[in-house]
């Protein structure tokens, strides 16, 4: 009996290091234990209001940022009191029409077969100045494709659009905007055009046309939203070879397929046209009451329009004219500068917006070839000022109907130019009415370049 009782103490003492590994195991368990139990009994005894550090956010189940927390808008809505904070639209619209810019358009421009070369509307459209103007708009579509947008962001908003088409036609555009703080936004656009050659093209990155936009655009307002602030600078640099068309055998009827062959030749091989444009803008509001309103919008604008070349008398047969005062090359060069100062007064009365303005614009502009003391031209003068009154009105019943109207009449010495506008919408139909009397741009009153010449005399 003794040694049966013996037995399993002398083979559990005979491994001293198992008994060793099993009292372990039993503290190890038995202090885990202590440690869990005494967290969850503090975790239950401490009140919520004494957490101290961080706390992960649930980014894994929840989604807490997305098109909602990053909402943009306009000036012009923030103009008329009607500020509406759209969301981000992620659906894909019109994917397939994106790439040119007649598609993006619905085809009611029509340009001269490749991306980014000048293009003009099908149908008339009125200028958006009374007053002096260049008279240069073959690529005011490049400038004007989209208004600037101000964004309220949670969180910083980016977006990238990057399309790589056939036979190097590649277009860039790049957003970026976050806020500073809950009251002051910041923002930037980027926009490119690298489109390559499609006549004579001599491999990768034969640019036909470089098309470089940027702008920068902040907004902020005080605590109570009694001032607001919108500032934003525009830049847009637009370069393109110019090839006048394909070269045909005017004496062989078959050539006309000559359009559409690889070897195709074009009848200018130097010619190129740029066009440069810049814009600071200033908009800033008080608010007294919801029935009055002051504000003031500054708009600083440069144009730049050049078209070059070297002499070539391969190209004598395509120009009709040729003026001798560029000996070895062609410079033409034109330069517009305006600064409008508008200031006002606005409110909404019940469902009526109302506005009057007085604004004055200053505009210079220089031609090299066109010095007036050399050139008796009738043209404008290169440089004044003028005087606006107009006012704007917005009628609002429900979501029914809509009434715009807008008046401005314009003064520069002895001339009256004016603006009449009314636009009528509502869920069923749109009209709208337009009557203007506006001055003719300076390239349609008087040219003197190296390939053409004119002198026209239009009235208003």
């Amino acid at each position: 009996m003794a040694n049966k009782k013996k037995g399993p103490d002398c083979r559990h003492r005979s491994d001293p290091l198992l008994f060793l590994r099993v009292r372990c195991r039993k503290r190890i368990v038995l202090l885990l234990v202590v440690l869990f139990h005494s967290f969850g009994v503090r975790a239950q005894i401490m009140p919520q209001a004494e957490r101290r550090g961080s706390r992960v956010i649930d980014d894994t189940t929840k989604q807490i940022y997305g098109p909602n927390t990053s909402r943009y808008y306009y000036e012009s809505e923030v103009f008329y009191n009607r500020e509406v904070h759209h969301p981000i639209d992620t659906l894909i619209r019109n994917f397939h029409r994106n790439a040119s810019y007649v598609q993006r358009h619905n085809n009611l421009y029509q340009d001269l077969g490749n991306i980014g070369t000048a293009i003009r509307p099908v149908y008339y459209q009125t200028p958006e100045n009374i007053g002096a103007d260049l008279g240069f708009h073959s690529y005011d579509l490049y400038w004007d494709t989209e208004k600037i947008r101000y964004f309220d962001t949670h969180s910083p908003y980016s977006n990238m659009e990057l399309i790589l088409g056939g036979k190097g036609r590649s277009l860039t555009r790049a957003t970026f905007s976050r806020n500073i703080n809950p009251r002051w936004n910041f923002g930037f656009t980027y926009r490119g055009l690298f489109i390559d050659k499609q006549v004579q093209r001599k491999g990768k990155a034969d640019r036909i046309t470089r098309s470089n936009y940027y702008d920068a655009y902040t907004a902020w307002q005080n605590k109570d939203s009694t001032y607001r602030m919108f500032v934003n600078f525009r830049r847009a640099y637009h370069r393109v070879n110019e090839f006048g068309g394909v070269r045909l055998d005017p004496e062989d009827s078959a050539s006309l397929t000559d359009y559409f062959d690889v070897n195709a030749k074009p009848w200018l091989t130097t010619a190129s046209s740029e066009d440069l444009r810049t814009n600071f803008h200033l908009y800033h509001q008080y608010r007294i009451g919801g029935w009055l309103q002051l504000y003031h919008t500054l708009d600083r604008y440069k144009q730049h329009n050049r078209f070059l070349d070297v002499r070539n008398p391969a190209q004598d047969d395509f120009f009709d004219f040729s003026l001798a005062q560029d000996q070895d090359s062609v410079k033409d060069a034109s330069t517009i500068r305006t600064f409008r100062n508008e200031v006002g007064i606005k409110g909404t009365l019940l469902k009526l917006f109302y506005n009057g303005y007085v604004a004055i614009r200053h505009y210079h502009m220089k031609y090299n070839h066109l010095p007036a003391d050399t050139l008796n031209l009738r043209v404008p003068a290169t440089s004044g000022d003028e005087k606006y009154l107009g006012g704007r009105i917005l009628l609002a019943l429900d979501s029914l109907l809509e009434l715009r109207g807008w008046a401005e009449v314009m003064q520069q010495g002895s001339n009256f130019n004016y603006r009449i506008e009314g636009t009528l919408e509502s869920k069923w139909f749109e009209a709208s009415l337009k009557q203007l009397l506006y001055q003719p741009g300076f390239l349609m009153q008087g040219y003197r370049g190296s390939h053409d010449y004119w002198d026209y005399n239009f009235t208003d």
